[in-house]
C-alpha cells in the first residue's frame, strides 16, 4: 500500500493565513510578509474566493473598500463557523477615499489599519499578531466518548461526518475508522481496528511520523492544499486535519485523523491558490533564476536571481 501526500516540512507549528485583497501588488506584498514570518498563506482577490478558501486559518488580512456588504457577510460567516478557533482579522483600507464608519470592532475585526498603509508599519503589525497567536493556548482537545470509540453510538456518529475520519490511540493503533476513510485510502475490506497506522502505510515519509509525535504532544496540524496520490495512481486535492483527543482523565488518548477531498469549484480555487503561491515562491527564490518571456521572446519578468546571473 503506497499513499503519498506532501510531507509536512515545518520545524514548529505553522500559523495559517488568508489574504483577501483585490489589488494584486498589495496582495503579493502582504502574502510575502506573512510567508517570511513562517505562515502558510492562501490569497484571493475577492470575498467570494475567501469564503471558499477559508478553513479555520489563524490570521485573515482583508481589504476594506467602499462597499462593506461583501466584507460584512464574509466576516459574519467566519465568526459563525470558527467556534473556539477564532482568527485574528486585520482590515486594510484600500484607498484614501474609503470611508470607514466605525472601528474594527464594528466590522467584527480585531484591528484596522487606515490608509495609507506604510510597509514598515504593516510588517510590524503582522509580526505582533503572529507573536500574539503563537502565545495563545490551543483550543480545548476533543474528548473521547465515555463508552469508547468502538461503541455503536460512536460508529453512527463517525459515519455521519462529511469527511474521511479515523481515530488512533497513543501508539497509532486504529480504534475506529468510517467508511469514507476506508474508501479514500483504498482500505475497504481490510481489518483496521487494532492495526498500526504505520503497518497500514509503511511508506510514509518520516516527516509524517514527526508530525504525529507533535500532535500527540498537544499540537494540531492542518493543511488545505495537499495532493493525495493513491496506490492505483489516482490523485485528488485534499484538506487534512490532525488533532489530539483526550480521555476522561484529561490525558491525551491518541489522535483524530480527518481528510476531505476538495472537488468542483473548491478544487479549482485551491489549485489556483496553490499555483499562485508556488509561482510567488519561485519568483522570490534567491537560488533559482526565473525569467518569464512572451511568445516573441520578450522578457516580461525576471526575478532577482536571474538579474544577478545575467549581470
Amino acid at each position: 500500500m503506497t499513499i503519498t501526500a506532501t510531507p509536512p516540512d515545518v520545524p514548529k507549528t505553522r500559523l495559517r493565513a488568508l489574504v483577501v485583497e483585490p489589488d494584486a501588488a498589495v496582495r503579493l506584498k502582504v502574502t510575502g510578509l506573512l510567508q517570511r514570518q513562517g505562515c502558510e498563506v492562501h490569497a484571493c482577490e475577492d470575498f467570494a474566493g475567501g469564503g471558499v478558501l477559508y478553513d479555520l486559518q489563524d490570521i485573515i488580512v482583508a481589504a476594506v473598500n467602499g462597499d462593506h456588504s461583501d466584507l460584512n457577510g464574509f466576516v459574519e460567516r467566519v465568526r459563525a463557523t470558527s467556534g473556539e478557533s477564532q482568527p485574528f482579522i486585520l482590515g486594510l483600507t484600500s484607498g484614501s477615499a474609503v470611508n470607514v464608519p466605525g472601528s474594527a470592532v464594528d466590522f467584527g475585526m480585531n484591528d484596522l489599519l487606515p490608509w495609507p498603509v506604510e510597509a514598515g508599519r504593516l510588517a510590524t503589525r503582522i509580526s505582533d499578531i503572529i507573536r500574539q497567536r503563537n502565545a495563545q493556548p490551543l483550543p480545548g482537545m476533543a474528548t473521547g466518548p465515555y463508552d469508547g470509540w468502538a461503541s455503536p453510538a460512536s460508529q453512527v456518529l463517525l459515519e455521519q461526518l462529511p469527511a474521511a475520519v479515523a481515530v488512533v490511540d497513543e501508539g497509532m493503533n486504529y480504534l475506529a475508522a468510517n467508511q469514507r476513510w476506508r474508501k479514500e485510502f483504498q482500505l475497504t475490506g481490510m481489518q483496521l481496528i487494532g492495526q498500526s497506522h504505520y503497518s497500514i502505510f509503511p511508506d510514509l515519509h518520516p516527516a509524517w511520523r514527526e508530525l504525529y509525535g507533535r500532535c500527540l504532544a498537544g499540537h494540531r496540524e492542518r493543511s488545505d492544499d495537499d495532493l493525495l496520490v493513491r496506490s492505483d495512481g489516482t490523485q485528488d486535492w485534499v484538506r487534512w486535519d490532525i488533532q489530539p483527543w483526550q480521555d476522561g482523565h484529561k490525558k491525551t488518548g491518541g489522535l483524530i485523523l480527518a481528510c476531505t477531498v476538495v472537488s468542483g469549484d473548491g478544487r479549482d480555487k485551491v489549485r489556483t491558490a496553490f499555483e499562485q503561491n508556488l509561482a510567488h515562491s519561485l519568483l522570490n527564490s534567491p537560488a533559482a533564476p526565473v525569467v518569464i518571456v512572451d511568445t516573441s521572446g520578450r522578457i516580461l519578468r525576471a526575478n532577482e536571481a536571474a538579474r544577478k546571473f545575467s549581470g
